[in-house]
This record gives C-alpha cells, structure tokens and sequence, in this order.
C-alpha cells in the first residue's frame, strides 16, 4: 500500500463523484478491449474499475493486464489473476505468523501478546512497558508505546477504533484485506529505547527468488531509501520517489544471508512478493508478508519500467472467485 498520507489523498480522489465519472467511459472501453483476452467476468467489474481509477489518479495511466510490461502492471495483474491461496492469511496481521513460522520458522515471528475484538478488553496490567497495538486488516493505524505509564490510552482507543470500522484495501483492489476478520493485536515494540524504529529491509521477491531490497530507514528528516542488490551490496543511488528520500547509510549487516533465506523460504512459491525485515537484538524477524507492494503505484524507474520480472510468466490468469469469496457486491 501507499504511505498514509498519500493513500488517504488517493482515497478521496477515487470517492469523488465527478472524476469518477470523468474516468467511467475510458474504463469501460478498456474493459471491454480486455474481455477479449482475459477472463473478466462481469462480477469483477467493481474490482476492475477501482484499480483502474487508483492507478489512473496516481500514474495518470491505466494499467496494462493484457501484457504486463512493467512491476506495477504486474502487481494489479495478480491482483485480479492470482488468487494465491495464503492471500488472506498475509493481509492479516495475526494469521501471517503461522505463514512465516510454518515457512521460515517460529524464530522469525515478531512475539504477540495479545488480540481481541476491541481496543477495551486489551489487559494493560499484564503487558510490558513498552509495546505497539495494531488492527490486523490496515497499514497505517499502529500506535506504538514506548513507556505504559505515560501515553494517551484515550487518543489509542480512538485511533483504534477508527482503523477497526475502515474497510481497507478494497479501493485499491486489494480484495483480500476485506475477508480479514477486524480485530486488535498487541505485539513487542521493537528497540523500545530507540526513538525511531529500526531500518526496514523490504525484500522484493519474484518467482521465489530475491531480485532486491529496498532498505528505509528514519532519521530527523524523515524515511530515507537504499537499493541494496541480492548480496547485500548498496546499488548506485537514485533520485529517490515521492515517498522515500535517497539515503547513504546502509551497512551490510552479519545476518544478511539470514535475512536472505528467511526471505525466499517464504517467498518461494509467490509469482511476486515482498518480504519486510526488521533486526532487532541480533533476531531476524518478519514484520510483513506483502502481496501488492506498494498497491501497485510506485512511481519510481524500477517499478515502471520495462522489465522480465526475474524470468516469470503472466499468461495463465486465473479468475478471482468473488462469488465464493462472497466478495460480489
């Protein structure tokens, strides 16, 4: 998914009335085009229609599903035409722990305290001193606690709350996040001490194998971004994107073949994915399963440009059930 600020901009723009009618004829002109080589159903046209909006409003262009030729066609491609089975399970923040343990090992799976349906039956008198309560279905409501005794529970429960009544995902065609069942987690705050939370090596795999990494890390500025290549070497700096500025401060760590194998032990039978690792006390853990990285809006060269997708193929498209899924509205 986008970063907050930008997802909620793109959100209001794909609710507004008159773009949408702005855009209605150029969509279906290109869905019937599409009807003709893949296999759209007319109950995937609400699916169809919103990543086509999302993707018209952020790139100012459609995607290509018929021959995907760049990550971000690619990306909504599978969306609509690679119902991998653990999809549901990745979007969830709870359920994906089984997904990495049972891939990667138990070791790798950020420690849970606790879940429940609402942010008032979470027990604080049992919990840490520092620890970060999340909703399982969303990106972006995660409050992070780094001392029990001093922070806002009331400003918690009404962010929370709010995240708990969000339908997310589903205006970007990320369909899977709406079979998630909403509830609360609480988890380990990683490096509680620090004031900023630890870089983020977000490994872009495709046909199981890592192509590369993306490493952000914060600083007073803000998020900064490095590609590093599968051995962990820095790639030449970029311009950096909307989301990210270029950073210099990446050192490849002693664990990186680690995180390399923990990386593709999950990844291994996904056509494309995105692994996100966190080291935290000399631990290599998984933070996020990605399927739709970055929902398939990335502005940057390496998500729109041509490329082989490290060897994989997109011509046998599978049509999402959104009749069985119950997701036909």
């Amino acid at each position: 998914m986008p970063p907050p600020g930008l997802r909620h901009r793109l959100t209001a723009l794909v609710r507004d009335p008159a773009l949408r009618v702005f855009l209605a004829f150029p969509i279906r002109r290109k869905w019937n085009h599409d009807r003709d080589h893949l296999p759209l159903a007319p109950e995937h046209f609400e699916l169809y229609r919103n990543i086509h909006e999302s993707c018209w409003r952020f790139l100012r262009r459609f995607p290509d599903l018929v021959t995907p030729r760049t990550r971000n066609d690619a990306i909504h491609w599978i969306k609509l035409f690679d119902p991998h089975p653990e999809s549901v399970r990745c979007c969830d923040k709870i359920r994906v722990r089984e997904v990495i343990a049972e891939r990667a090992g138990p070791a790798h799976v950020v420690p849970l305290y606790q879940v429940h349906r609402q942010f008032d039956d979470i027990d604080f008198a049992t919990l840490p001193p520092a620890f970060a309560i999340k909703t399982n279905h969303d990106s972006s409501g995660a409050v992070l606690v780094r001392d029990a005794a001093h922070f806002d529970r009331h400003a918690a429960r009404t962010r929370i709350s709010r995240c708990l009544e969000r339908l997310h995902g589903w205006d970007f065609g990320e369909w899977a996040y709406a079979l998630v069942p909403r509830r609360v987690l609480v988890e380990e705050l990683l490096e509680p001490a620090s004031a900023v939370p630890p870089p983020d090596y977000k490994f872009i795999c495709e046909g199981g194998q890592v192509i590369w990494c993306a490493f952000i890390c914060t600083d007073a500025t803000g998020q900064r971004i490095e590609r590093i290549d599968r051995n962990g070497v820095a790639l030449p700096p970029d311009a950096g994107n909307a989301w990210f500025q270029p950073g210099r401060t990446y050192v490849r760590p002693d664990e990186w073949s680690e995180m390399v194998r923990v990386a593709e032990a999950i990844a291994h039978d996904f056509r494309m994915v995105r692994v996100d690792i966190y080291l935290a006390g000399g631990r290599v853990l998984v933070g996020e399963v990605t399927l739709w990285s970055y929902g398939g809006f990335a502005e940057d060269p390496r998500w729109n440009a041509p490329c082989d997708f490290g060897g994989i193929t997109f011509d046998d498209p599978r049509p999402l059930d959104l009749t069985q899924l119950g997701l036909v509205r």
